[in-house]
C-alpha cells in the first residue's frame, strides 16, 4: 500500500499524540499489524521523500522519517527515470506489459532512493576503485530513511520556488490556450510527446542497451547515440498514438495523463504540489496493489478518461473508511 504525504502525516499525528481521530489510530494500528505480520509493506517513493526534506522543523522530520522506515522496511520504488529505462528496455525485449508481479528492477533501498552516483577516488588502482564502490554499495544498501537525514534545518529551497513558478506558469498556459482544447486524446498526446521529449536520454539508453546485446557489447559512437535517442522518441511515441503500447511504459502514461487532466479540467489551477502527487501516483498505480492518497488525484485515477485503476489493478482510495475496508480482506 503506497501512502502519499498527507497520509503519512495522518499517521504520524496518531503516533505522536497530536490526533484523537479513532479510525487513524485503527488504521495505523492494521497497517502495522500487517506489516509486523509480513502480509502487508509500504513503499517509499521519491515524492514522499522529496516532501519530507521540506519539513521544518526537524523533530517532526525524524519522527516521519522513523515512521515510514517501520512501515517501509526502507524498500523504496526507484526514481522516475531510472524507472522509465526500465520499462522502455521491458516492452523492448518483451512487447508486453509491465509484469505482474511488479517488476523486480524498479526496487530498492531506501539510499537509493534518488539514484547510485559512483565516487571517483583520484589515484588509486582499479581493483582499489571497485572494492571501495562495493563498501558504499553495502553501506547504503543497509542504510535507513532515517540515517539518510541530518538534524540541520532545511536550506532555503530554490527547488520549491522553481515548481511554485512553474506551476504558475502552466496554469496561464492552461487558462490561455483553454479555447483550443476540444479532444482529450489530443491533449493527452501532447503531454505524452513533451514527457517523451523531456527524457530522449533514457528511452534512448533503453534502445541502446538492445542494440548493444545485439551487436556482443561494441562502444556506440556519439552520433549513432544521437540517431538512437532520435529513433526511440518517434518509436515510443507513435506507439502511444497508435494505442500499441497496452499498459507497458505507465510512467510515461501516468505522467502524461496527468499533465493532460490538468490542461483538460481547466477551471483547477495547477499547484507546484501537484508534481509531487505525479510522482507518487507514477510510482503506487502500476506497483502497489493499494494507493491511499487525496480525493482529487483518486477521482481522476479511478474515473474517464483515465481509469487508470483498472488498467493497472490497484486500488485507489482517499478516505480512512475506504483503507480499512480494503485491508479487512487481508490475514493478520
Amino acid at each position: 500500500m503506497y501512502l502519499d504525504t498527507s497520509w503519512w502525516i495522518e499517521l504520524l499525528n496518531v503516533r505522536l499524540g497530536r490526533s484523537s481521530n479513532r479510525q487513524h489510530e485503527e488504521l495505523l494500528l492494521r497497517l502495522q499489524s500487517l506489516v509486523q505480520s509480513g502480509h502487508l509493506i509500504c513503499p517509499l517513493g521519491e515524492g514522499v521523500f522529496l516532501e519530507l526534506l521540506k519539513q521544518v522543523d526537524v523533530g517532526t522530520r525524524t519522527a516521519t522519517a522513523l515512521l515510514m522506515d517501520e512501515m517501509s522496511a526502507a524498500v523504496t520504488i526507484i526514481d522516475s527515470r531510472r524507472r522509465l529505462r526500465i520499462e522502455a528496455t521491458h516492452f523492448l525485449l518483451t512487447k508486453s506489459a509491465v509484469a505482474k508481479p511488479p517488476l523486480e528492477r524498479v526496487w530498492t533501498k531506501a539510499g537509493f532512493v534518488l539514484g547510485n552516483r559512483k565516487i571517483a577516488f583520484a589515484g588509486i588502482s582499479e581493483e582499489e576503485q571497485s572494492a571501495r564502490d562495493k563498501a558504499c554499495l553495502d553501506m547504503r544498501w543497509s542504510l535507513r530513511l532515517s540515517e539518510l537525514l541530518d538534524d540541520s534545518d532545511p536550506p532555503f529551497d530554490r527547488e520549491d520556488l522553481t515548481l511554485r513558478r512553474g506551476a504558475e506558469r502552466i496554469t496561464d498556459r492552461t487558462r490561455a490556450y483553454a479555447h483550443e482544447v476540444t479532444k482529450f486524446t489530443e491533449v493527452f498526446l501532447a503531454e505524452v510527446g513533451g514527457y517523451i521529449d523531456l527524457h530522449g536520454e533514457e528511452l534512448g539508453a533503453a534502445l541502446e542497451e538492445i542494440e548493444r546485446a545485439t551487436r556482443g557489447g561494441s562502444a556506440t559512437s556519439a552520433a549513432r547515440q544521437q540517431e538512437i535517442r532520435e529513433s526511440a522518441r518517434h518509436m515510443f511515441y507513435n506507439l502511444f498514438r497508435y494505442r500499441k503500447i497496452g499498459n507497458s511504459l505507465p510512467t510515461i502514461r501516468i505522467h502524461g495523463g496527468l499533465y493532460a487532466m490538468n490542461r483538460w479540467l481547466r477551471n483547477r489551477p495547477f499547484s507546484h504540489h501537484d508534481y509531487y502527487d505525479i510522482a507518487n501516483a507514477s510510482a503506487a498505480l502500476p506497483y502497489c496493489d493499494y494507493f491511499l492518497t487525496e480525493k482529487h488525484l483518486a477521482t481522476i485515477t479511478t474515473g474517464a478518461p483515465l481509469n487508470f485503476a483498472k488498467i493497472y489493478g490497484v486500488s485507489v482510495m482517499h478516505t480512512v473508511e475506504q483503507a480499512l475496508d480494503a485491508l479487512s480482506g487481508l490475514a493478520v
